[in-house]
């Protein structure tokens, strides 16, 4: 986790280290000259520069992204000072084939970043190989199923159900497992019910004992609720 300047970029840059799509991300990448409204010199700096993967499809089309993360508060009412840096950064973005793209809580405030967090806390346990491999072995079987058919198919005791459940989150947070959850869904209410699949197509030069699951492109990052800097002017005009 890199270090951030405001809780928003932190909660941000969790979603992107769940996000199987971005390969890389750098923190405040660089610096761009620019001059403010008032015509005078400045220096700006973006918050964070994704880098995607192109060994998947269909993220290997998309452009590395110039972000900026804000609250869309702020960015409303002190548009006057953001304006000349967000043409600033789009300007530089485009000039590298880059995207620039505002980030604000409507993209990373969602119930996807509190299944990241909850998720989060069990990436560090220690790994019981013993239950991994009895979990991803049944979940083959099945397919699809949801969390607690999948323990009940696992094991008939409920004791030993509740100590395999920390090691299927482990398996859901490296992405070992696909959970069907939407972003209006909340793994911490629903922990019985999620949907989970598995892949038919594996990594086969992964020399993980775990199969790795590719995630679908989640609209925190590419979808239509990013807000441009055209979207912004044309709020701007009518203000």
């Amino acid at each position: 986790m890199v270090a951030s300047e405001s809780s928003l970029e932190r909660d941000f840059y969790i979603l992107l280290d769940f996000d199987l799509n971005v390969d890389k991300y750098v923190e405040q990448p660089l610096s761009i000259e620019y001059r403010d409204a008032d015509g005078r010199e400045r220096t700006y700096t973006p918050d964070v520069l994704i880098y995607y993967r192109n060994d998947i499809v269909p993220v290997r089309s998309m452009k590395p992204a110039l972000c900026e993360v804000k609250h869309r508060r702020d960015l409303f009412e002190n548009w006057r000072k953001y304006k000349p840096k967000v043409r600033a950064g789009r300007a530089h973005a485009r000039e590298r084939g880059w995207e620039f793209k505002i980030i604000t809580e409507c993209e990373v405030r969602t119930a996807y970043l509190e299944n990241a967090k909850f998720l989060r806390q069990y990436r560090t346990l220690p790994t019981n190989w013993d239950h991994a491999n009895r979990l991803l072995e049944t979940m083959r079987e099945l397919r699809e199923t949801d969390s607690e058919s999948l323990l009940v198919a696992v094991a008939s005791d409920r004791w030993q159900q509740a100590e395999m459940l920390p090691m299927l989150w482990q398996l859901i947070a490296e992405n070992r497992m696909i959970p069907a959850i939407s972003d209006s869904s909340s793994l911490s209410e629903t922990r019985a019910t999620s949907v989970l699949s598995t892949s038919s197509t594996l990594n086969r030069s992964n020399t993980s004992p775990f199969p790795i699951v590719i995630l679908p492109i989640r609209r925190s990052v590419s979808g239509s609720c990013v807000k441009s800097e055209d979207n912004l002017n044309r709020k701007d005009a009518i203000r």
